[in-house]
């Protein structure tokens, strides 16, 4: 049975990703935290192992493993970005990867295949670019441990239980639903169904790149997307939220959330990656009847 080693895996993508490996007949092992939170999430059909803190080192058993998918990182869109909080997610993801990777080599562990998470706002500029160049590299120094990686870039991950769907559902529901800005810049998303099934299919291709650009190919602006969300909830949208208003409420971050990116989904479409939902409307007519 072929063995993998998750981080991050309490989170929307890494409890989905936990899943589906099972159902792929995987043994997996799940760095964490908090190992109790673990076990109400996935019982006795994982390992555990603890990691109190990203910023150190941790010790396993295991001598190899198949599949590490290294999802760690601290939640950009959780609160404004004070000094504190940007050093978070600095050492979120930077520290973290490098300790992951340093603890593996010196608990004499190989993996087979590193999947290390990044974002699609590696092709932006200011902080957040700089945090993916640096999470990037560090995936990417050549260790005796890893054989081989990939970097998945993430837009923004649709689906009912997380991300950006929980945060903006009670907004929309109430009919308060609005675009942001101007509403004209583009918005690249994937299906958490799709990107899961992805992350198996990058690490069965044995040639697959480093660095992989991962969307759906149906990009829609945000002011589509408002309207388009809206009205699968049955509600009106409320105009729009003016882009001053949005930096005054939510500070560095809106800088994300504003930014017009454009990206192709190259590798999946060049190596014909069938997408469940290729369509913005069917991803949200799917996430919808789920809710």
């Amino acid at each position: 049975m072929k063995k993998a080693l998750v981080t991050g895996a309490t989170g929307f993508v890494g409890k989905h990703l936990v899943r589906y490996l099972l159902e792929n007949e995987f043994n997996v092992t799940i760095l964490c935290r908090d190992i109790e939170k673990a076990k109400a999430m996935f019982c006795d059909r994982v390992k555990y192992l603890l990691w109190e803190d990203t910023k150190k080192k941790f010790l396993t058993q295991s001598d190899r493993f198949d599949l590490c998918v290294n999802l760690m990182g601290e939640n950009i869109f959780s609160k404004r970005w004070s000094k504190d909080f940007k050093q978070r997610i600095y050492d979120s993801r930077v520290l973290g990867t490098k300790n992951l990777i340093s603890s593996l080599e010196k608990s004499g562990v190989t993996v087979k295949k590193l999947i290390s998470i990044s974002a699609i706002g590696v092709h932006t500029e200011g902080f957040l670019k700089e945090v993916c160049d640096i999470w990037e590299n560090e995936a990417l120094k050549k260790s005796d441990s890893v054989e081989s990686v990939s970097i998945l870039r993430l837009p923004i991950v649709l689906g009912k239980d997380g991300g950006m769907i929980k945060t903006i559902y009670p907004i929309f529901k109430l009919g308060l639903g609005a675009s942001l800005g101007s509403g004209k810049q583009k918005m690249q998303w994937i299906h958490i169904d799709d990107l899961i099934r992805s992350i198996l299919f990058v690490y069965e291709d044995i040639n697959a790149p480093q660095k992989i650009n991962l969307a759906s190919f149906d990009t829609v602006n945000n002011k589509e997307f408002t309207k388009l969300f809206a009205r699968l909830l049955g509600k009106k949208t409320k105009g729009f939220v003016p882009s001053m208003v949005l930096r005054i409420l939510q500070g560095q971050v809106s800088q994300v959330i504003l930014e017009d990116v454009d990206i192709e989904p190259k590798y999946l479409i060049d190596n014909k990656f069938r997408f469940n939902y290729p369509t913005i409307k069917g991803a949200l007519k799917d996430i919808v009847s789920h809710i």
